[in-house]
Parts: C-alpha cells; sequence; structure tokens
C-alpha cells in the first residue's frame, strides 16, 4: 500500500494524531507527501502505540472470537454429514463451484456442485472412502472423498470400468467394492483437490 493510500485509510479509521483530524484528505495529501522521514516515523510509533492501547482494553477482550479447531473424531454423524459438506464445498469454491447440500439423496447424490459458467452440473456423493457399488452405476456422479487428509474425487462409472474383480468375490458380486485405501491403479482417474 502505497503511502497516501496508508494515509487516507487511516483518516477513514479515525486512526490519526488529534491535529490531523481537521485537514481534509487534499490537504493531508499535500501535507503527508512533505513530511520528512521523523515526522512519518513517529506518526507510525503513534499508530503502534494506539493499536497496544486497543488491545489492552478489556471491552475488545470480551468480544474476541475465540475459534479452536475440533477434533472430527468427536462429532456425531449428523455433525460430521456438516463438517464433511463444508470441506467438499470449499475444496470446489476453489474451482468455481457452487454445492448445494441436498437432504434426501438424488440419483444417489447428496451434494449438487454447479459452476459460475453456468454449463457444469456434477452430482456428487460424498463417501469415507474410495468406493464402487453397483448402484452407482450409470447415475452420472462423482465420488468425494478424504485419504489421509487430502481431498479426492472420481467419476464413479470410469472406476467402475477399471473395476476387475472374478466371481468368486461375493462381496463385488453384491453391491460392489469398498476400500481401505484407494488401489493404485486408480490414480489415473482420480483428481486431488
Amino acid at each position: 500500500m502505497d503511502r497516501w493510500r496508508f494515509i487516507e485509510n487511516m483518516a477513514d479509521w479515525d486512526l490519526l494524531p488529534e491535529y490531523w483530524h481537521k485537514m481534509s484528505k487534499d490537504e493531508l495529501k499535500d501535507y503527508y507527501f512533505n513530511l520528512d522521514d521523523t515526522v512519518v516515523s513517529k506518526h507510525f510509533k503513534a499508530k503502534k502505540a494506539m493499536e497496544e492501547k486497543l488491545l489492552k482494553n478489556p471491552e475488545l477482550k470480551k468480544r474476541k472470537l475465540a475459534l479452536f479447531k475440533i477434533d472430527y473424531k468427536k462429532l456425531n454423524s449428523i455433525q460430521k454429514a456438516n463438517y464433511n459438506f463444508h470441506k467438499i464445498s470449499g475444496s470446489l469454491a476453489e474451482y468455481g463451484f457452487n454445492c448445494v447440500k441436498l437432504d434426501n439423496l438424488w440419483e444417489e447424490a447428496n451434494i449438487i456442485a454447479t459452476h459460475f459458467d453456468g454449463k457444469q452440473i456434477l452430482r456428487i456423493r460424498h463417501k469415507g472412502r474410495f468406493t464402487i457399488y453397483h448402484k452407482y452405476k450409470n447415475k452420472n456422479l462423482y465420488i468425494y472423498y478424504v485419504e489421509n487428509g487430502i481431498s479426492k474425487m472420481y467419476y464413479h462409472d470410469d472406476a467402475y470400468k477399471y473395476a476387475a474383480h472374478g466371481d468368486s468375490n461375493l462381496t463385488w458380486q453384491e453391491m460392489g467394492q469398498v476400500y481401505i485405501k484407494t488401489p493404485k491403479r486408480y490414480d489415473p482417474i482420480i483428481t486431488i483437490l
């Protein structure tokens, strides 16, 4: 921020020393550009003293917002669902998507993400890990999950094509497959957010 902009903000915020308050912004600008470094240094010292005074004010300390990170493991299932939605929403916002949480599943999706360009709409299902289910096949569904603190997303039908489970795998025959860790063969279809 240049010197004039800083002084203009200081004037707007009413943080200048007493004798500068009665000056117009133009007068203040002319005055400021003609100051020597000693006066500027005194000004910044005065500003710092004022900040320290404000920080020591007990009324301000009462209003200070105290934030503490939560322990995800201590959340109940509804709190976890809300937490996960906001993580997903925050991750996708970086890429221009606005997310809407659905109260009921729609075509197996529990989140709809629309891009700011108005051309892309994603149906997303949040899962706890990499998952391939028969019931998600041909639903135009993206799966979002977090693995080792890394947000990942993939198109379910692409993962389904990679799946190579024999007839002897009963879990696969009944519903699909849930993995503890994402197999390396799926890396080409996974997007890291």
